[in-house]
């Protein structure tokens, strides 16, 4: 009889201790994906590539919306996977600002843009550019809609976000290299951990294709079968990784994506693993729901009190 008491309380006390600190260890994903004038195709490729690996969640009705059009956006309940089409600066920038009340210490946020870019005025102003290349703001918007959301306003909204989550921005747009650079841009935002792929360098196109535009069709390969952008076969795939692997199958001729990171090294999580890799690896494994806890701690008692009831 006190060898089950023993065994039981041995149990529970493993049990909350796995609990504590895996719940204390798990961070949370958030992905904003836009595709404008035609370029929807390219978000929706892309985030069914990522929910392939942990730690992205797979695409269902209850953590993910999807909006069409410059319609009134709001959320309930609180989706971790935003998918919009077509959408002008200011439904952009509210699903950028929702966002950022959600996101925590250690969790990982990532905005997906496909569509069209360009260069604005420099309104701040803070580009500080040799003379070959126009010193202005560079801007993504929906054709047709005069309210375009510029850089600087972008990065006004993500360092807004909790300096410790990881924030990895994706624009794959013409002018979209010039998201960085500028005094008020994306690599100024106070935040420490931060990466920046762009499909293009400032003043150059990035071209479709089909089924997806090139360095979307890049980073979706490199979340194939294999996970062939983990240049390092250790399991992980970085942000580096990922641009790196866009990067080397481009043709550098058509497009030259780029890139900008700058992070804390404590704080430099990998985007994508695989589950039996990354827990040899050191990552922690999926917290049981409360509910589950609840169920095997009331499961052990009535084991126990039945155990003792037998031996009486």
């Amino acid at each position: 009889m006190r060898s089950d008491r023993a065994g039981f309380v041995t149990a529970v006390v493993l049990l909350c201790g796995f609990f504590v600190f895996a719940a204390t260890a798990r961070a949370d994903t958030y992905f904003i994906g836009v595709g404008n004038d035609g370029y929807f195709t390219d978000v929706k490729g892309l985030y069914k590539a990522m929910s392939l690996w942990d730690p992205w969640p797979t695409p269902s009705a209850d953590n993910m919306t999807i909006i069409s059009g410059r319609s009134l956006i709001q959320w309930s309940p609180d989706p971790n996977v935003i998918l919009l089409n077509n959408q002008g600066g200011g439904g952009i920038g509210k699903a950028l600002s929702y966002f950022g009340q959600l996101a925590g210490p250690d969790d990982i946020v990532m905005f997906f843009y496909s569509g069209h870019g360009g260069p604005g005025p420099d309104i701040d102003p803070d580009e500080f550019k040799p003379d070959a290349i126009p010193d202005g703001d560079e801007e993504i918007g929906l054709l047709g809609d005069p309210n375009w959301i510029r850089d600087d306003q972008i990065a006004e909204i993500l360092g807004t976000w909790n300096s410790e989550a990881t924030i990895v921005s994706i624009f794959d747009a013409c002018n979209s290299g010039g998201m960085v650079g500028g005094q008020n841009d994306l690599d100024h935002i106070g935040n420490d951990n931060v990466a920046v792929i762009t499909g293009s360098a400032e003043g150059e196109d990035s071209y479709g294709g089909f089924p997806y535009s090139l360095l979307t069709q890049e980073l979706i390969d490199a979340l194939g079968p294999g996970l062939p952008g983990d240049l390092n076969d250790d399991g992980y795939l970085y942000a580096d990784e990922w641009y790196a692997y866009a990067y080397e199958h481009i043709n550098l001729g058509t497009q030259a994506p780029q890139f900008f990171s700058d992070y804390d090294a404590a704080h430099n999580q990998p985007l994508f693993y695989e589950s039996g890799p990354a827990l040899s690896l050191g990552v922690p494994a999926e917290v049981p729901e409360p509910a589950t806890v609840l169920f095997l701690l009331s499961g052990g008692a009535v084991l126990a009190l039945v155990r003792r009831r037998r031996a009486s």
